[in-house]
């Protein structure tokens, strides 16, 4: 195969996995020899933040000099980037052997057919055999959706099973309730086992809680207070948090909006645990790690002036977490545009309502993706005031018509899909306007 071939093969199948379990996919892990099983895990469940978790995390075991790999979804411009390795993207030829490899064994198990197994299967394997052969000391490895019977959940006894905020999010998979939900995404914890939890809401912690007491696993816990922001700015965030587990004083963490604190503390909780287990984590390696850490598509800065920021926020939670920035934008008296596209599976009506709260200009396009909200309805499922708002069905043309309305010291905000954020971020990209912040 090519790399054209490997992606027309992972495209073919279809897009989640069986809500019937991990058997087929435990066999297929059995021909490549359970490669899992010889890795080393944090694993990394929640409904916000997971994806800027695992980064920190990533960055911080980079820093102390250990060979890491990462396993994150989804990707934004190329499918290599969903796994990597210290600090850089499989390449194509590492990319097209172990997807051929893997395919190889699906055909052995049930002929030239792409019924039995997604996209998402199909690359956690690769993934796997790929992390396998590098001999790595750690994977950081982000759940797919949900928890229990996601296909990273095959891994039998993790380091860490590390759980970030916890919302409402793909119901029709996870369930309908907050409690549901939580169970869903505790699936990943196992017997005897490390636990690391964000702070939540007193049921999702009751819940995780029980699920710890149930598998006799050790929880570390701690809520938001003890952290105090010294200083905010595009470029991160100056902090210091002490509670019952660390202490940091002015530690900086290179990723923007106030959100990205919290997570932050997340990882320095799952560095607590790993410790615990007689991981050598210097401090060192944790103020480098955090102000190194970076994530595509999360309060992603691609231009100055205008300030233009991709920034995926994709369901209730992650507009919420938005808004602290988009207030604190607005207060700057900057003229703020909005371009959102969001896909049918999301409570977009509400989601639309939140977002625009702080913006003078909406615009309402659509990513280029089947499961997109046509922008007409997007415009008639919200209420907008005296906000100018347009309709632009194709999503260049909605990025143009922002930066025609916006002046130097202005600022624009993509979300609403990452889905939008990675097809606006490939089309800067091929443009002159891909300018990328500097202080």
């Amino acid at each position: 195969m090519n790399y054209d071939d490997t992606i027309y093969y992972l495209e073919k199948c279809h897009r989640f996995g069986s809500k019937q379990g991990h058997e087929n996919f435990k066999r297929l892990m059995s021909l490549l020899g359970e490669p899992q099983k010889n890795l080393k895990v944090i694993h990394v469940a929640g409904t916000n933040g997971k994806g800027s978790t695992c980064a920190m995390i990533y960055s911080i075991l980079i820093s102390q000099g250990y060979n890491t790999g990462l396993f994150s979804s989804p990707h934004l411009e190329r499918y290599n980037e969903r796994i990597a390795l210290n600090g850089e993207y499989i390449s194509d030829y590492d990319f097209i052997k172990h997807i051929e490899i893997v395919r190889n064994k699906v055909f052995e198990l049930f002929g030239k057919t792409d019924e039995f197994f997604s996209f998402f299967e199909i690359i956690t394997a690769a993934a796997f055999n790929y992390f396998n052969e590098k001999n790595v000391d750690f994977v950081v490895l982000e759940v797919g959706l949900g928890g229990k019977l996601d296909s990273t959940n095959i891994i039998e006894k993790p380091l860490v099973s590390v759980i970030t905020s916890i919302s409402f999010d793909h119901m029709e998979y996870l369930g309908n309730t907050i409690s549901d939900i939580t169970r869903e995404k505790g699936g990943i914890i196992k017997k005897n086992s490390f636990v690391v939890l964000y702070s939540q809401r007193e049921r999702v912690y009751n819940i995780i809680k029980e699920i710890c007491s149930e598998k006799s696993s050790d929880l570390f816990y701690t809520d938001k207070y003890g952290i105090n922001i010294i200083n905010r700015s595009l470029n991160g965030t100056l902090f210091s948090v002490k509670n019952n587990y660390f202490f940091y004083e002015k530690i900086f963490v290179g990723l923007c909006g106030d959100y990205q604190v919290f997570n932050a503390c997340n990882a320095l909780m799952t560095v607590e645990a790993l410790k615990k287990q007689g991981i050598f984590i210097s401090e060192k390696a944790v103020f480098d790690g955090l102000k190194n850490a970076s994530i595509k598509g999360r309060m992603h800065i691609i231009m100055r002036n205008p300030l233009f920021i991709l920034d995926g926020a994709h369901n209730i939670g992650g507009v919420d977490f938005l808004n602290v920035f988009l207030r604190r934008l607005k207060s700057c008296n900057k003229k703020i545009t909005i371009i959102i596209g969001i896909l049918k599976d999301k409570n977009y009506g509400e989601m639309i309502d939140k977002i625009t709260q702080f913006c003078d200009n909406v615009i309402f396009t659509e990513a280029d993706n089947k499961r997109a909200v046509k922008s007409q309805i997007l415009f008639k499922s919200g209420t907008f005031g005296n906000k100018c708002v347009f309709i632009e069905e194709n999503f260049k043309n909605a990025v143009e018509l922002a930066l025609k309305i916006s002046d130097r010291n202005d600022s624009i905000i993509c979300t609403g899909s990452l889905y939008l954020v990675g097809d606006v971020l490939k089309y800067f990209n091929k443009t002159h306007y891909g300018v990328l912040y500097e202080e």
